[in-house]
């Protein structure tokens, strides 16, 4: 089966149509792969190695810019802020949508400038080329009353008031659970 090389080149509309319309796998070309390890070694030396905090690293968020996180809740802080992201709440977007965001958020982060760990960038291949697509919601209008949650307030009981869409029976719930325990401990 023909698979799509994510790599530093740049994709444009036609490129994207094709893979989601043949229903092309994803994978990470060398280069990419490279490039992710070698911002990750950069991340984990500066942050063994520095004392000048790097935020969201080893910083809260937004008014928390200023606070420091030990090492030891490192880890915490980032699960924290993904289980954050994991809470929505509106209309569910449509999956074809949600297949590009998956391709676009794997492409971006490919070009290895964030810090992501290789596993988590490959675990997002995994989820696009299984059929394995997260529950995204959205508002159309802002209007009214919306409730905010400050990060240290969000658990996994509220994160887990979303879902993912089991497209193959050979990729079930609890092996992105086993997944999610991998990645993040």
């Amino acid at each position: 089966m023909k698979k799509h090389q994510i790599s530093s080149e740049l994709i444009n509309l036609d490129i994207i149509k094709k893979i989601l319309d043949k229903k092309i796998k994803l994978e990470l070309s060398e280069e990419a792969t490279a490039a992710i390890e070698k911002c990750r070694n950069y991340l984990d030396e500066k942050m063994k190695n520095s004392k000048v905090p790097v935020y969201g690293v080893t910083t809260g968020f937004g008014s928390l810019c200023n606070k420091s996180i030990s090492s030891e809740d490192l880890s915490t802080l980032q699960r924290n802020l993904v289980l954050s992201h994991a809470c929505g709440f509106g209309e569910e977007v449509p999956q074809e949508i949600v297949r590009i965001m998956l391709l676009l958020k794997v492409q971006s982060l490919s070009y290895g400038h964030s810090g992501a760990q290789l596993v988590t960038i490959q675990r997002l291949i995994d989820f696009f080329n299984n059929g394995v697509y997260p529950v995204v919601s959205h508002v159309e209008h802002t209007k009214g009353k919306i409730t905010t949650y400050f990060l240290q307030d969000y658990t996994e009981e509220l994160a887990s008031l979303n879902a993912i869409k089991e497209q193959d029976d050979s990729f079930d719930l609890n092996y992105c659970k086993e997944l999610s325990r991998d990645v993040f401990g």
